[in-house]
């Protein structure tokens, strides 16, 4: 299953990548988050593991996330493992304008086992809200400083 997404922000491409990249400002855009444990490395760097822990109304929902891509200042890739899904999403960062950026996330989920697979039309739209939601607040908090 694919989901691609993209905002444009009033904020230079260091800026938007850094605040996707600092697992200290993850949860001011990621509301569920509750806990970042780096396991290996930097995060931000390839070859960087965490483990993401989330409250997902109620329920401990914890993701181990593999840096696998760094690329200059376009692209950072992530790989989530977690439950019966593997995930791999890809920030891709533009500068349109100075001072501009066109943020997209490009995600590809896949699923294991047979009723995640069946479940996996069912789920599209509220991941694709929950994606798109979590993008607006990162905008909306970059923008917000960009102005201070």
């Amino acid at each position: 299953m694919n989901i691609e997404l993209s905002r444009r922000i009033r904020r230079d491409i260091p800026a938007v990548r850094a605040a996707v990249a600092d697992p200290g400002r993850l949860s001011a855009w990621q509301p569920t988050l509750k806990d970042v444990r780096t396991l290996h490395g930097r995060r931000g760097e390839p070859g960087s593991v965490c483990e993401l822990v989330y409250d997902e109304n109620g329920r401990e929902v914890r993701l181990e996330e593999t840096v696998t891509d760094a690329r200059g200042s376009e692209l950072l890739e992530f790989t989530y493992r977690g439950g019966q899904a593997v995930s791999r999403i890809r920030h891709w960062f533009a500068s349109p304008a100075p001072g501009e950026t066109v943020w997209t996330v490009d995600c590809r989920f896949r699923f294991q086992g047979l009723w995640p697979r069946l479940l996996a039309p069912f789920v599209k739209g509220p991941l694709r809200r929950r994606i798109d939601g979590d993008m607006a607040r990162l905008q909306a908090l970059l923008e917000k400083e960009g102005s201070s």
